[in-house]
């Protein structure tokens, strides 16, 4: 029988100079920084330490034009590993439009209940374009948010 150990490899390092996001912008603009080059969509998950301070972020998912589909399996084993207290959620749109599709809204209803199943919230799921315009999924669906 195989015994294994999860291990969390740093594969590359950017300079970032916010340490801590204190709201949507902050994380728009983490988001869209680490998606800003990408023509497909691209799924990203930043790390968050107890003070909402930037522990580390992870590309989980790389789309097509119009879509990037991800499993909550996906947006928590690396979150998991790093030992992050809470996270966010963030893609692009490299149409241009910053609105969330219903796919997008209900792939956020199933890691935010993930992520309450297992003791790590999700904040916010952020969209941002190539021009950096940004949409908040937690601006229009709270309730995805709250604790069930």
């Amino acid at each position: 029988m195989p015994v294994y150990e999860t291990v969390l490899r740093e594969v590359r390092r950017v300079e970032w100079p916010v340490g801590t996001i204190t709201g949507p912008e902050a994380a728009a603009k983490l988001v869209w920084f680490l998606t800003r080059d990408c023509p497909s969509e691209r799924m990203v998950v930043v790390y968050l330490n107890t003070k909402a301070e930037v522990a580390g972020a992870e590309i989980v998912g790389q789309g097509g034009l119009s879509e990037v589909a991800v499993h909550p399996r996906e947006v928590f084993q690396g979150a998991l590993a790093a030992n992050a207290h809470m996270i966010v959620v963030g893609h692009n749109h490299p149409s241009g439009s910053p609105a969330p599709s219903e796919a997008d809204v209900e792939t956020t209803r199933k890691i935010a209940a993930a992520g309450h199943m297992i003791g790590i919230p999700v904040l916010d799921h952020m969209i941002v374009t190539p021009s950096g315009a940004c949409a908040s999924i937690r601006d229009n669906h709270s309730d995805i948010f709250e604790d069930k």
